[in-house]
């Protein structure tokens, strides 16, 4: 399995490291690029806050888990807090997408987006 770490970098915002374990069979179209963008686009506003997001996908183990897939998205922020979300899906992708989306969704209605928005 290819571990290929990426370093997200953003000219108003420090740096953020995203690593990537991804290995699908040969059919699925899913580039690196793919999952960095989708990672950008969910996190982006957050990335001065964000120490690195880890990405996992393996295939799924268990006697009912056969062809599916296992996603976790895990976001080490630079306040020490860490969130995980877990996904498992038919689909390899969208395992990955929901992952990202859904630990987005933590990083922007946990602690971490009510600090930066404003509220509370």
């Amino acid at each position: 399995m290819p571990i290929v770490p990426w370093l997200l970098v953003h000219p108003e915002q420090d740096s953020m490291r995203l690593t990537l374990r991804i290995a699908l069979p040969s059919h699925y179209d899913l580039s690196n690029a793919a999952v960095e963008q989708r990672v950008r686009m969910a996190f982006g506003r957050f990335g001065d806050l964000i120490r690195s997001i880890d990405v996992v996908l393996q295939s799924a183990k268990g006697p009912r888990a056969a062809d599916r897939w296992c996603c976790r998205a895990t976001v080490l922020c630079k306040s020490g807090v860490t969130i995980r979300a877990d996904l498992t899906d038919i689909d390899p992708i969208a395992a990955i997408y929901r992952a990202i989306d859904r630990a987005a969704w933590h990083v922007r209605n946990g602690e971490i987006g009510r600090r930066t928005s404003g509220h509370g």
